[in-house]
């Protein structure tokens, strides 16, 4: 719910009581930010199943691969 004075997304400069309006950028700002912690969240899951993979069977393959 905006506050009360501000049209929205049209409130880009001031609101009728001559304050600046603020809300359309702070909302973006937070989209971006979750956007961004929910990436680093899929990056992260992703680094830890790599390195899981590569200390579970990383000796292994490098010992079947040498002993060829």
């Amino acid at each position: 719910m905006l506050p009360a004075g501000t049209q929205g997304e049209q409130c880009v400069l001031t609101s009728a009581t001559g304050d600046l309006c603020l809300r359309p950028e702070t909302d973006a700002v937070k989209m971006w930010r979750q956007r961004g912690i929910g990436a680093l969240a899929i990056v992260g899951i992703g680094a830890s199943a790599i390195t899981f993979i590569v200390t579970k069977f990383g000796a292994a393959m490098i010992a079947w691969a040498t002993s060829r």
